[in-house]
């Protein structure tokens, strides 16, 4: 790997790390450091890869803030990289970024992939760029139609799933490609172990599959780890499906409790009042937030943000989730959104929290899947403890496989 960013790249990458800095950025990238350290470091890890490398024209599927294709484009003058994302607001921002960075190279395209597919970009790349934006299977299904014969899809994943790496494996014959090579990758030189999601990783030695495209049959490029697996923390989900149980004085009071004793801790506030939120000093229209989580926009490492006191991290909510109840059912796989979304934390924090809302819809159904404990806070009156009754019930009749449900109360 090269001991530096590319020669030329840098100014455009400074500029950059200038716009992740705004907090109307659509990712929480904390200090210049850190984002340094952790995005631009990660999106210049895929120069490594040489069909990458080489390529003539790129695709950044779910460009987000721009990671990995205007990083791409800063180290690859000589290749054009089109970014594509279906959030305006989120295209504004790589508008402005490419602009502020002075690159002639890149493109912004404002609409959902597959509609793009269908028209000007189908079979118009050498390469595609994916990261953090979902399953290994759904990359594929998704890159697929962009790709030329013979082009590649280059997808970061923070560490490996046997179960997401079946799936591409029963997926990728019929979308005409195959899974060709694992290469690890090391954070790049100059980065350093800090606790900001995503975690740093400690790489094993992996061995290395040749790359080539069998007749009539588009080659993959697979980007996955060899990892010596951490510990895994905790995930609670703080949920009971009456309101005025003080979830969220729960949630945060426990964050801050345990964070105190030294522990990273996050808080995931799902709850469209956004009173956790809102307790930690942060606005209930902040972006990127839980909301962008759950439809997909973002993930959770993305959008965490400190929240005050040291170790304790929140992802905030946003009013918008109160429409998340009817927009998440008319996506297939919703459920598992949350669970998803949170893989790489869990390496980082020994507690996460995820304060739900009253009611056991879409979103705490979510919360309920991604979750390895259930806590219920419970007022030390009847109908309070009547609902508790109820709830283990309703919880196992949702979609949500609850493993234990842990009454903790009195609140008051």
């Amino acid at each position: 790997m090269n001991a530096a960013p590319p020669a030329g790249s840098e100014a455009a990458l400074e500029a950059l790390l200038q716009l992740l800095e705004d907090p109307r950025a659509p990712i929480s990238a904390g200090s210049r450091a850190d984002a340094r350290e952790v995005h631009v470091a990660d999106s210049l890890s895929g120069l490594e890869i040489e069909p990458l490398r080489d390529a003539a024209r790129i695709a950044d599927l779910g460009s987000g803030a721009g990671l990995p294709g205007l990083v791409l484009a800063a180290g690859l003058p000589g290749a054009l990289v089109d970014l594509i994302e279906s959030s305006g607001r989120k295209c504004e921002f790589l508008r402005r970024a490419f602009e502020g960075m002075g690159l002639g190279n890149a493109t912004v395209v404002c609409e959902r992939s597959e509609e793009w597919a269908a028209g000007d970009g189908r079979e118009a790349y050498d390469a595609v760029a994916a990261r953090a934006v979902g399953s290994l299977a759904t990359l594929a299904e998704l890159a697929s139609p962009l790709l030329q014969q013979g082009g590649v899809l280059v997808a970061w994943k923070g560490r490996r799933s046997a179960e997401e790496e079946a799936e591409l494996e029963r997926t990728a014959p019929d979308l005409a490609m195959e899974a060709v090579e694992i290469r690890p990758v090391k954070p790049y030189p100059g980065s350093r172990d800090r606790p900001h999601p995503p975690a740093s990783q400690e790489w094993a030695d992996s061995e290395r599959t040749a790359a080539t495209a069998g007749p009539g049959r588009e080659a993959a490029v697979r980007v996955r780890t060899e990892l010596r697996m951490p510990q895994m923390g905790t995930v609670y989900a703080i949920a009971n499906q009456k309101g005025g149980g003080r979830k969220d004085d729960h949630a945060v009071n426990m964050g801050a409790c345990v964070a105190r004793d030294g522990s990273q801790t996050l808080i995931v506030d799902l709850d469209a009042q956004c009173n956790a939120t809102v307790a930690l000093g942060l606005p209930k229209d902040c972006e990127p937030s839980s909301y962008d989580c759950l439809v997909g926009d973002v993930s959770v490492a993305e959008a965490s943000r400190p929240a005050g006191p040291d170790n304790l991290w929140i992802v905030p909510a946003h009013v918008d989730l109160a429409g998340a109840s009817v927009e998440l059912p008319r996506s297939s796989g919703y459920e598992t959104r949350l669970r998803e979304s949170l893989g790489p934390v869990r390496e980082r924090f020994a507690y996460t929290l995820l304060d739900c809302p009253p009611s056991l819809g879409p979103v705490a159904v979510n919360a309920l899947i991604a979750a390895d404990q259930v806590i219920v806070p419970v007022q030390a009156e009847y109908l309070a403890l009547e609902g508790l009754v109820q709830f283990p019930r309703h919880a196992q009749a949702s979609p949500a496989p609850v493993q234990s449900l842990s009454p903790y109360g009195p609140a008051s």
